[in-house]
């Protein structure tokens, strides 16, 4: 029996080919300064679902939805129809600091993953997202004598993860269950920072290259816990745990000494470190979620019923910044960090449940509405002060409708804002666009399922 995805494997190859092309394309898969910190932005690329209910990706789970950010979750696939799911995340941002602004956007690969339940109890998934980015570019000048310096730093680079996740129920009692799962990862990746320090009058110079190499095992744990409580209404609880862990990095520093800096060709190295060898211990995390699920019938126009559903998410998550080291030689490079947490709330409104079996429902109850609100912090601060990342977020789920199937095209748009609170700060406004879609096969093609052929 031949499986295929809709649309078509040409199709799909083609998307495919397309979202690796924009990903490398698009190199600069961060635009902000507080990138250049550490390992770079931690924060998970924006998931088109999830930014639409506030960033809420550790409560979500659902029969037609892979959600790789918990673990816990994967069994719950529908039975026979496996997901393959990708998506772009989009960011453009304006930056103030006393009165002058300045623009820049990214577009970056939010993810390309494959999942799907089996033997009753068990999912597995696997895939590829983003660990950490860097991305950012601003100068600064003092004078001296009768010239000025000019600074110019630059960040670039990513580290990405190539995960295997695996989840099980463990307890299935009337209509109570219990399920746990784990995803193991192999984290890679290069970020560097570089400084090109030159008098205003000139185009010669000095550059300050740092690049910092990381690859190694990472793992997280999930457990999930769900009761239905009537036919109307049903909760459950969520819950993953990052351990602090250890990761191989190799870090190198070149000074250069260049006739032109806008000509990497003709830069002359003056000094160089070697490749110094050495471990990064990440930060430990804790995160909690809750989801809130009420079913109930709606009268529509011409006295048509529908099966409604309003599901309310709550996330917390806190992250121990402060275990975050740096070991070379036996020196431990600790930069000061600070503990962060970061709060969301979302709603999701589905008008139809069963819109696969109702065949007169239109398309706007089919679509799933999506809002949220997020609040947290970052693990740097400015001016003594800490850094808040605050937004709101609305988005769409939008099935495809062809041979029953599970797939659905999906958009999150989101505004935001970063800022330690004194309004002649560094301080920065954005906007997200984010798409994302799901793959799977028709409800005459399901995997995994055993036919009988007369």
């Amino acid at each position: 029996m031949k499986h295929k995805f809709l649309p078509s494997p040409k199709i799909t190859f083609a998307l495919i080919t397309t979202l690796f092309t924009l990903n490398n394309f698009a190199q600069n898969t961060s635009n902000s300064p507080y990138s250049s910190f550490g390992i770079g932005e931690t924060n998970d690329v924006d998931h088109a679902i999830f930014s639409g209910i506030g960033n809420c990706n550790i409560s979500y789970s659902d029969s037609t939805v892979l959600n790789f950010f918990n673990p816990s979750s994967y069994h719950m696939l529908s039975k026979g129809q496996p997901l393959l799911s990708t998506g772009l995340a989009s960011r453009i941002s304006t930056f103030s600091e006393n009165g002058i602004n300045a623009t820049a956007s990214n577009v970056v690969l939010s993810h390309f993953a494959l999942g799907f339940s089996f033997a009753n109890r068990f999912g597995l998934a696997f895939g590829f997202k983003p660990y950490s980015r860097r991305g950012y570019e601003f100068t600064s000048s003092s004078t001296i004598a009768e010239d000025t310096i000019k600074n110019t730093y630059k960040g670039t680079g990513s580290t990405n993860e190539v995960f295997l996740g695996l989840s099980s129920r463990i307890i299935k009692y009337k209509s109570f269950e219990l399920a746990a799962g784990g995803n193991l990862g192999y984290v890679f990746g290069t970020l560097s920072n570089q400084r090109i320090s030159q008098l205003n009058s000139l185009i010669s110079g000095g550059v300050d290259h740092k690049n910092l190499k990381i690859n190694g095992l990472h793992y997280e744990l999930g457990l999930n816990i769900s009761q239905k409580i009537n036919d109307k209404h049903s909760i459950a609880l969520s819950g993953i745990w990052t351990p602090s862990q250890e990761l191989n990095a190799i870090k190198n520093t070149n000074l250069f000494y260049a006739p032109d800096v806008l000509d990497e060709s003709k830069y002359f190295r003056l000094d160089s470190t070697g490749d110094i060898s050495g471990k990064l211990t990440t930060a430990s995390s804790y995160k909690f979620g809750l989801n809130y699920k009420f079913s109930f019938k709606d009268v529509a126009k011409k006295s048509k019923v529908r099966n409604s559903e309003l599901s309310f998410h709550a996330n917390y998550s806190l992250s121990n910044w402060k275990d975050y080291t740096e070991t070379y030689n036996g020196v431990n490079e600790n930069p000061t960090f600070y503990d962060t947490y970061k709060m969301s709330f979302g709603l999701q409104y589905t008008p139809e449940t069963a819109f696969l079996s109702a065949s007169n429902s239109s398309i706007i109850e089919r679509v799933r509405y999506r809002a949220g609100f997020y609040n947290y912090t970052l693990p740097v601060q400015q001016s003594l002060n800490t850094i808040t990342d605050y937004g709101i977020t609305v988005g769409f789920g939008i099935p495809v409708m062809v041979q029953k199937s599970m797939s659905s095209i999906n958009i999150g748009l989101g505004y935001g804002k970063r800022a330690n609170g004194v309004s002649t700060d560094f301080s920065e406004n954005y906007m997200s666009i984010n798409f994302s879609l799901i793959m799977a096969p028709g409800n005459f093609e399901k995997w995994f399922v055993k036919r009988k052929y007369n």
